[in-house]
């Protein structure tokens, strides 16, 4: 998701000085966010461009292209989290605490690659649906 609002935002319009999304996930809930800087001026025109982005998500499935190139993304950020001992550590108690359970890497990659676009889809419609959005807006004192 950083890299489709990066090439979008900050590389196509060149409104943003950074932009990135995150997310954190909670035994029952989960926190999805953006963030982006750039002008006062600009602001608007950033959050709007956000938002389309996110409806291109709710409105179109991902082909099975990009779903491949996302997957690998995503399984070589775990890897390369996984190199990190106390990433591991911590990754490994969470899973521990919450579910009582540890995923091998395997298990896990697995897991992936069996998502489905038909999933990834329905989730983006439950996830960025507009009327659950938050929008917290920070500017500078005249």
């Amino acid at each position: 998701m950083s890299n489709r609002l990066n090439l979008e935002i900050r590389e196509k319009y060149g409104i943003a000085y950074t932009i990135e999304s995150n997310y954190t996930a909670f035994t029952d809930t989960g926190i999805f966010s953006i963030y982006f800087g750039t002008d006062a001026e600009k602001s608007e025109k950033a959050a709007k461009l956000v938002h389309k982005e996110l409806k291109k998500l709710r409105d179109n499935q991902l082909g099975t292209l990009q779903l491949h190139q996302a997957k690998q993304k995503f399984i070589g950020q775990i890897a390369l989290a996984e190199e990190n001992r106390m990433s591991l550590i911590i990754s490994m108690a969470k899973s521990l605490i919450d579910f009582n359970y540890v995923d091998t890497l395997p298990q896990l990659f697995d897991k992936i690659n069996n998502v489905t676009a038909s999933q990834l889809l329905d989730i983006s419609n439950e996830i960025f649906d507009e009327s659950k959005m938050i929008t917290l807006l920070f500017e500078p004192k005249q």
